[in-house]
């Protein structure tokens, strides 16, 4: 054997010999860090579908709400006018009186906020009523934000994920 050949066996014994010692060690390494590949992968994952149960959550409720205001004007506001029962944001104060759409949805939407454990529910507009100006218009920057960009883009929800 010449001296090359002789020194790279010795290499290799000296490496096998370093894996069989260590050969726990290195499988602890090795299984450590697919652990912890896993894991960070399932709070990615995790994360990622509570967003997107976040945002189906929120459309349902916002598909129902609009669903019921189209339903009590189409249904409900139509049917009982021909009666002379008065369509008002105001129906508390007056007799033969129900609450216009935007009322009652306001009132469904308050009522479903302290019932149903799902957080607020707001109805608010870039023009509300003269009688609703302090609860109607956008309180934060969100809403504000909100209202802009369902101006420009009707179509499409807007969302927005903060900590």
């Amino acid at each position: 054997m010449t001296s090359t050949n002789l020194d790279q066996t010795k290499v290799l014994d000296k490496a096998k010999a370093f894996v069989d010692k260590k050969i726990i060690l290195i499988l602890i390494l090795i299984f450590g860090l697919g652990a912890g590949i896993i894991l960070y992968y399932v709070n990615v994952f995790q994360s990622r579908l509570v967003d997107v149960m976040a945002i189906s959550g929120a459309y349902t409720y916002a598909q129902a709400m609009d669903e019921f205001r189209q339903f009590y004007s189409a249904e409900i506001v139509d049917s009982v006018k021909m009666y002379g029962i008065e369509i008002t944001h105001d129906y508390n104060a007056k007799e033969k009186a129900i609450p216009i759409p935007a009322t009652l949805s306001i009132l469904l939407g308050q009522r479903l906020t302290a019932q149903v454990d799902m957080g607020e529910v707001r109805v608010y507009s870039a023009f509300p009523f003269p009688w609703r100006f302090a609860e109607g218009g956008p309180r934060d920057a969100f809403e504000a934000e909100a209202l802009r960009t369902l101006e420009q883009t009707p179509e499409r929800p807007f969302f927005r994920f903060e900590n």
